[in-house]
């Protein structure tokens, strides 16, 4: 048995607590029984990320992963709960050459001065195998649907900063690992029609539904 504190607990679900989790930096890339989350591709403010990362599904062999198959890396996720004000924070990793640095901190200024055509954040879709579960099954912690859509609650106000990283080797020699971070904001309900996001407790059983209309609705508001 894996015996494991689940990224997840059912009592966020419960007692509709906020969705947070953190993974280490590193578990992505490894062939080992800790938690990772990552998805295929990520845009920020019509700025694609490259889909550069040889990221690892729980359970496989590393040395079958031959091709790139993650464009970003979740590292932090904190969404507020039902009851509470609408608000969203996250950082994730992603190959930032310094064009693409250039490319996303001017597209964040653009946003900030109300002159971008595109102010959202698109992901697509995630992977399954995330956790290692106490039945000693790998499963998904949290599982948004394919095309999950983030928008800044303001966009004078919110935060999002590219992070300093390490460079990378092999064909991205050329482009750090490196953090973008961003908080305040919100999902944004008119791209993203979904009113929950599926996640998994302790075993892989223990499925559940974080619901996201009390936020659907404050963002409205």
């Amino acid at each position: 048995m894996a015996n494991m504190k689940p990224l997840v607990p059912r009592s966020v679900v419960v007692n509709c607590e906020p969705l947070a989790l953190s993974t280490d930096e590193g578990s992505a890339f490894g062939q080992h029984n800790r938690p990772r989350l990552f998805c295929d591709s990520c845009s920020i403010f019509g700025i694609d990320l490259p889909k550069a990362l040889y990221a690892v599904e729980g359970g496989e062999d590393a040395i079958n992963v031959t091709e790139p198959t993650a464009a970003c890396v979740l590292v932090d996720f904190e969404l507020s709960s039902p009851g509470q004000a609408a608000g969203l924070s996250f950082t994730i990793l992603g190959a930032i050459s310094p064009t693409l640095r250039t490319d996303l901190e001017t597209a964040i200024a653009s946003v900030k001065k109300g002159e971008a055509s595109d102010q959202t954040i698109k992901f697509g879709k995630w992977n399954e195998k995330q956790e290692f579960k106490n039945d000693d099954a790998w499963a998904p912690a949290m599982l948004p649907a394919e095309g999950m859509v983030l928008k800044p609650i303001d966009t004078s106000s919110f935060d999002l900063e590219v992070g300093e990283g390490h460079f990378m080797g092999g064909n991205t020699a050329m482009c750090e690992l490196a953090p973008i971070s961003g908080d305040n904001f919100i999902i944004d309900f008119e791209s993203y029609k979904e009113n929950s996001i599926s996640v998994v407790h302790g075993e892989s059983p223990a499925k559940g539904l974080y619901p996201l209309l009390s936020i659907d609705a404050a963002a409205a508001g």
